[in-house]
């Protein structure tokens, strides 16, 4: 939940201020290319990562593999270069083609990390904890983030990229909940494989145990027989 929340800041973010930002810190004067920019930028990337991310997490059998789970997290770490180098471009080129890239990457993570998050909590508990999800997005990711953007714009100025950095190295954190998160349940899918690899043993061992019983006790009505 707390990386998803931290997913939504950044997105809310950089979208609202994203104009903003090319006009005052980058300086692209001219308003049209702006405006084709963020709609194409807007539009395609996160779109363009919600289904590629779709198509390569049910290539791997779905999100609750190991494969789709590693896979999230190598995509997040993608999101993460692309936008920790931003502050430091002055290039509407470059600072263009990384922007595009968090938020494909963030799209890309999007759905199968709420999957894992949703499947995470017991049936009977996934309503309340739904609600409690779209709470905390709302609360600590949607709602604070261009807040916090305008504030330290007021604390420094208008044509500072601190503001900008401050918003984009928060993917840090994102990040590092994704990692802790999905180890965590890589723990528990391999606890599982233990827990089951265990049971077929113990299986085997009692139907051996078993045939052998049979076996002992066929012997002795043989014997008996006789």
């Amino acid at each position: 939940m707390g990386c998803l929340t931290g997913l939504f800041y950044v997105v809310t973010g950089i979208q609202y201020w994203l104009s903003d930002y090319l006009t005052s810190v980058i300086k692209v004067g001219d308003p049209t290319k702006i405006q084709l920019y963020f709609i194409f930028t807007t539009l395609s990337a996160p779109i363009g990562g919600v289904i590629v991310g779709g198509i390569i997490t049910q290539s791997f059998g779905g999100y609750n593999t190991q494969k789709a789970m590693k896979m999230q997290c190598l995509m997040g770490a993608c999101a993460v270069i692309c936008a920790l180098p931003i502050p430091f471009f002055s290039q509407f080129y470059y600072v263009g083609i990384l922007f595009w890239g968090v938020l494909f990457f963030g799209g890309f993570v999007l759905p199968p990390v709420t999957g894992i998050m949703i499947e995470s909590v017991k049936s009977d508990q996934r309503a309340s904890a739904n609600s409690i999800a779209n709470l905390t997005y709302n609360l600590l990711g949607y709602f604070p983030s261009a807040q916090v953007y305008g504030y330290i714009v007021g604390l420094t100025r208008k044509d500072s990229k601190w503001p900008m950095g401050a918003l984009l190295y928060s993917t840090v954190l994102t990040i590092g909940l994704l990692f802790a998160g999905i180890n965590k349940q890589l723990q528990i899918l391999d606890q599982r494989e233990r827990d089951a690899q265990r049971g077929s043993i113990q299986g085997r061992e009692e139907a051996g145990l078993s045939n052998f019983r049979n076996e002992s006790e066929d012997s002795e009505n043989a014997d008996a027989a006789e």
